[in-house]
This record gives C-alpha cells, structure tokens and sequence, in this order.
C-alpha cells in the first residue's frame, strides 16, 4: 500500500483516520488502504475529466465560489470551487461550522460533472455512522452533474438523483488567517528545525512545488487553493522519504514573518519571501526533443496529453534505455512520472527539474537526477536528415 497516513485540521473536534505517501511513491498511484484517508491520480496529470463534450451543460466559470447542494448522508452538502480546477466536497452538521469529512479533486470540470471516488483526496469521521456512510459512498463515487432548467435556475442531480436547486453560499473569513490563494501566489513559504526544512513555491494557476528534507531528500509538485479559509494542498508527482502526505488542509494564520502552518495540533512557522519565477510556455515543450548526457544520446517526445517518451542510445543503434510516463509543468519546474522502464533497477521513477532559456528550438534543464541515466541538461529539436 502506497497511502498510509493524513493529517489535516478541520474546525471541528472529531476524530478523522489518517493516511500518507510511502518512500518512492507518485500520486500516480490509486492503491487502497486500511486507512480512510487516501488521494490517487490519474495518468493525465491528476485532472478529472470525461470523454465527451457537451455543448449545453454548466461551465466551470457558471459556478459559485460556494454553493449548498441540499443533503447527503444526513449532513449539508457543500461545495467549494477554486478557479483553478480545485474542488472540495464538504460533509457538514447542521450549522455548516463543523465537517464530518471532506473530499478533493482537480477536474476540468468537463460535460459539467464531478465525481469524487477513491482517486481523490478524502477524510471522514471514522467513529461515526455518517463517517461511515460518507466512507461508503465516496468508494462507490458520488456524481454530481450540473444542469440549468428552462428558467436559468442552476441545479445539481447528486448520484442520478432528483435534481435539487444549487443555492450560493458564504463564508464567514476569519481575520488573521488565510482567505485567498491568490495572496500567496509568487510567494515562497520556509521552515526549518534542526536538519528538517520544508519549502513551498507557490505559482500562479493554482499550481506547487514543495522541496525538502525530513528523513531524506523530497519533493512533490501539484495544486493549491483556499476554500473555507483552509489552505488545501494537493500533490500529484512526487519523491518521498515517507513525510509526504497525500493531501494537506492546513490552518495559515498571518504573521509578521509569513504564516504558521497547523495541520492536525501540530504547527510550523514559515517565512514568507518573494519568488522570481521565469514561467515555462508548456506548449512550447510539446515536441521532440534530443540531448546527450553521460555519453548516451537521449530521444524525447512530450506530448499534449501529459504522455512522454523517452529513448537513451550508444551510439546510433543500441538501446540501452527506454521509458514511458507523464510530465507536468509548475511554474518554471518540468517533472516526471516514470510508468514503465529497460533498467527497472537503476531507473528513476521520479525526476524533477528548473527550465530555463526556453526557446522553440533548445532549453536548459537542471535536474536533481545523478544517476548514470540523467536526462540532459541541454535539450534542443531534432536534425531531420
């Protein structure tokens, strides 16, 4: 099992289960555990999304920012949606303060539905029988699918059922804490005790980097937003020594040096710094690239569905490495997911990078890969002969 623990802070004093991401693992994966916490991804980035297009259905720019969706499992439904592609399905008590659970996805919102199941970041009251309905039902996925009536009035049908009339929500903000993701956008969060540290990146369209160090070296990359003033960060590639969690829902009370970060009773103190970032044109990477590094001539193919390819030679025939995966973009960083590989023993299945001087025909990569199959710093288009 690659999930074993999460943590997270809600307003309310119950008791959650908890799950997070082992040594080595991506969010690529979708395992099940013991736990009742867990987040997977998918093999398109961790975006959600259906096959067909439907012209008439809502779009994701029609939704409120935060909307009731009547009842589910004996709670208040509501539903928090980040102009991003973040969405958070809250199960709460009768005053809306207190959450018996939570689940999270990053969706493109496609034909006007959202489906939360076991590939997305969840947690329920476990000691609970609401717990244990919301449990049920988010592993048997709960739909919820977006329509208007002919009087414009914007509805939800909750799992095919009747369709209920979405009712716009608000949020009491409480001062001193974080209320909106775009504040910290261009922002770099620090932590450090002793020869643990922990940095944030925060780039614009929703999008991390977290690097650091706990029992060994980690990084992660993936998706950010506020909702119920709730800093909620979601991973979807990342290197881990055991201390990255699947998802975090952190507290971010204001300070005079940045934020202190409180998840589950336990509270960090990072400072806050500007970031200078130099943002990668992911379209211009969609292309065959080629490289040398280490004596090996590497062949590359990012394409546009997240889908890579990559072929290391000796010389113009032998092959001595082959591997298949995704890519992902945030901010002026360039990552890989490793699906598949020639030399499973010495391929790394993770490899993270900074971009830089990106021009359609070359660019630079820094990478944190030492091993003998380093991708290439310099990237530039093929020769076609």
């Amino acid at each position: 099992m690659r999930l074993r623990y999460l943590t997270l802070s809600l307003a309310s004093a119950l008791v959650f289960s908890l799950a997070a991401c082992s040594d080595g693992s991506s969010s690529k994966a979708g395992d099940e555990s013991d736990s009742s916490s867990s987040t997977g991804g998918n093999s398109s980035g961790g975006v959600a999304s259906s096959s067909s297009v439907c012209e008439s259905c809502v779009t994701a720019d029609q939704l409120p920012t935060n909307m009731t969706l009547g009842k589910l499992y004996g709670t208040n439904l509501w539903l928090s949606a980040g102009v991003n592609g973040l969405y958070s399905l809250w199960f709460l008590d009768s005053t809306s303060t207190n959450a018996y659970g939570y689940s999270v996805i990053y969706s493109d919102f496609n034909n006007g539905t959202l489906t939360f199941d076991n590939s997305s970041g969840r947690s329920y009251d476990v000691t609970s029988s609401i717990g244990t309905a919301i449990k049920n039902g988010i592993e048997s996925g709960i739909t919820l699918a977006f329509s208007y009536t002919e009087d414009s009035t914007l509805q939800v049908s909750v799992n095919d059922e009747e369709p209920v009339n979405v009712e716009t929500a608000k949020y009491l903000a409480v001062a001193g804490y974080l209320s909106k993701a775009i504040t910290i956008v261009d922002k770099k969060l620090s932590w450090v005790s002793g020869d643990s540290n922990s940095t944030y990146f925060f780039f614009d369209k929703g999008r991390y980097v977290r690097t650091g160090h706990s029992k060994g070296d980690f990084w992660e990359a993936g998706y950010y937003d506020v909702h119920r003033q709730s800093l909620i960060i979601l991973p979807d590639f990342y290197m881990t020594d055991g201390s990255v969690k699947s998802m975090d829902l952190f507290e971010a009370a204001t300070t005079t040096a940045g934020y202190n970060l409180k998840e589950s009773g336990v509270t960090r103190a990072y400072t806050e710094s500007d970031l200078t970032v130099d943002y990668v044109d992911t379209d211009l990477l969609v292309n065959t690239w080629v490289g040398v590094e280490n004596g090996y001539n590497w062949t590359f193919v990012l394409k546009d569905d997240a889908l890579f390819t990559a072929i290391a030679k000796q010389g113009l025939s032998s092959t001595v490495e082959s591997r298949t995966g995704t890519w992902g973009v945030f901010g002026d960083r360039l990552v890989f997911q490793t699906s598949s590989c020639m030399n499973t023993k010495t391929c790394s299945g993770q490899v993270y990078g900074i971009v830089s001087d990106l021009t359609e025909d070359s660019f630079s990569y820094s990478s944190t890969d030492t091993t003998d199959f380093a991708y290439p710093e310099s990237w530039t288009v093929p020769v076609y002969e």
